[in-house]
C-alpha cells in the first residue's frame, strides 16, 4: 500500500512479503522508465517514508521485487 496518493512532498511505502530472499528491492521509474529510486528491503514487512519534494509532477511506477519475483506493483502521482 502506498499513502497518501497523489503524493506532495512525502510517500509512505506500506510493504510485506512472505518471505525475504536475497536482493529485494523497491524499485521506482518515471514514465520514461529512468530509475528514481532503488531500495533495499531486508525485512518481512515494514514502512518507508520517502521525501518526494525533489520528483516532478507526474506519474511514477513502484514495484516490489522479492529476488526476481514482482510481489507487488503501484501506481504513484505526485503534485506538488
Amino acid at each position: 500500500m502506498v499513502y497518501p496518493n497523489p503524493a506532495d512532498g512525502k510517500l509512505t511505502i506500506n510493504y510485506h512479503v512472505n518471505d525475504i530472499i536475497t536482493n529485494s528491492t523497491i524499485t521506482v521509474t518515471n514514465v520514461l522508465g529512468k530509475t528514481i529510486l532503488v531500495k533495499t528491503i531486508n525485512k518481512v514487512k515494514g514502512l518507508i517514508d520517502l521525501d518526494t519534494k525533489d520528483w516532478a509532477n507526474g506519474t511514477y511506477f513502484l514495484q516490489l521485487t522479492n529476488g526476481n519475483k514482482v510481489i507487488n506493483t503501484s501506481t504513484i502521482i505526485i503534485t506538488h
